[in-house]
């Protein structure tokens, strides 16, 4: 469980607990990664995600500059194109991906967001041959 005090769906500071599951795999399971980094930077509490700087010294927040930085860095360096990508695209991925199997109320939850308009807003077509409304009609 992460606590997240503030947020961008959350402006007046109320806070939120989020479950973050296992991943099914150690190479890409999200709670792992927070623990490596959490040894690595020497985080035992407070503020989680943290800068560092060209040194590896640990500083201090992250602010949603970096987040958006440091993406298009890791776009670049995968090939995937940096200018089209952000801090949204994060949660983009996440409702697209979810939608796939998971209930709007747990995309809801995870995401924090208070209604299913604001999930469409969101989500992008995975799959457009999957859920394709023509499919089967001629």
């Amino acid at each position: 469980m992460v606590r997240v005090r503030r947020s961008k769906t959350d402006q007046l500071g109320e806070g939120a607990d989020v479950a973050i599951p296992f991943g099914s795999q150690p190479e890409v399971c999200p709670v792992r990664a927070v623990e490596v980094w959490c040894e690595a930077a020497g985080v035992q509490e407070g503020v989680l995600l943290r800068s560092v700087d060209w040194h590896g010294r640990v500083g201090g927040r992250l602010d949603g500059r970096d987040v958006a930085r440091s993406l298009k860095v890791l776009a670049a360096r995968a090939g995937l194109g940096p200018s089209r990508r952000s801090g949204h695209s994060l949660r983009v991925g996440l409702a697209t991906t979810a939608l796939a199997g998971r209930s709007d109320r747990a995309i809801m939850a995870q995401g924090q967001w208070r209604s299913r308009t604001m999930v469409d807003r969101y989500v992008r077509t995975a799959d457009a041959w999957r859920d394709n409304a023509a499919t089967g009609l001629l």
